[in-house]
């Protein structure tokens, strides 16, 4: 069974409508364990798929592999409205989840891919700011309102309705999240908390190892949002029957 697991036959499984969903998300675990940019090729086939489940779960294993050269498609996925909001979402994690400002670990690469990656990464700060600019203009429409808004603060200024408005905000979270990731990585006081489940998390679990401490950082809503997944990691992490009454809170 081993010999079978090639890019060309885990993308054979993954394109294949006949197999369940099960089945083909075998394939894109399967190609995530194998990496490289072959694989990231096969795994973005899927953006063109209707299932937003099956897309969203192929850009989160592009976001595990870890590799730069995904980085300029998935700000693509990002800035494409016709994308289901938790697809891009999910692009939106990836320059956060390889620390595009470490430059030196890339120097290896030379292909034009790997130089438009680092050229993307400002362009991604400015991306993440609009979003997170777009937070503070929305609270005060009604569900039912179709008023457009106008964007004030950001990089550039667009009118969007407010149902779109609502997914750029839920975007930003995740942008904000990236962001504070990529200067915590780059701080000189980064602590890297061991991670058993050898995922590559949206914020670095928590030093504190007090589940109460955990829980009241976690439901604190007036505490930036980076803090509170942080503790959110950290009870996951701990595991056990108070960190899961804690994170069911």
């Amino acid at each position: 069974m081993a010999d079978n697991i090639t890019v060309e036959n885990m993308q054979h499984m993954l394109c294949n409508e006949k197999l369940s969903m099960a089945e083909r998300f075998r394939g894109i675990f399967a190609l995530h364990n194998l990496g490289g940019k072959e694989a990231i090729d096969s795994l973005l086939t899927c953006l063109d798929n209707p299932s937003a489940l099956l897309k969203h779960e192929a850009v989160f294993c592009i976001g595990q592999i870890q590799d730069p050269y995904a980085i300029p498609y998935l700000i693509n996925v990002l800035e494409n409205t016709s994308q289901e909001p938790i697809v891009r979402h999910e692009a939106a994690t990836l320059p956060g989840a390889v620390d595009c400002f470490r430059f030196s670990d890339f120097s290896r690469h030379e292909t034009p891919t790997m130089r438009e990656s680092y050229t993307h990464t400002p362009y991604f700060c400015s991306i993440a700011v609009w979003y997170y600019s777009m937070c503070s203009v929305h609270t005060c429409f009604k569900e039912t309102d179709s008023r457009p808004v106008q964007c004030r603060g950001g990089f550039q200024k667009r009118a969007i309705s407010r149902k779109n408005h609502l997914a750029c905000a839920r975007i930003a979270e995740t942008c904000e999240l990236a962001l504070a990731r990529i200067n915590w990585l780059n701080s000189n006081k980064h602590i890297q908390v061991e991670n058993s489940y050898k995922s590559v998390d949206p914020a670095p679990a928590s030093v504190d190892d007090n589940v109460e401490s955990l829980k009241a950082t976690l439901l604190n809503e007036s505490l930036p949002l980076f803090d509170r997944y942080r503790a959110m990691f950290a009870l996951r992490n701990k595991a056990g029957q108070k960190s899961v009454f804690a994170l069911a809170e």
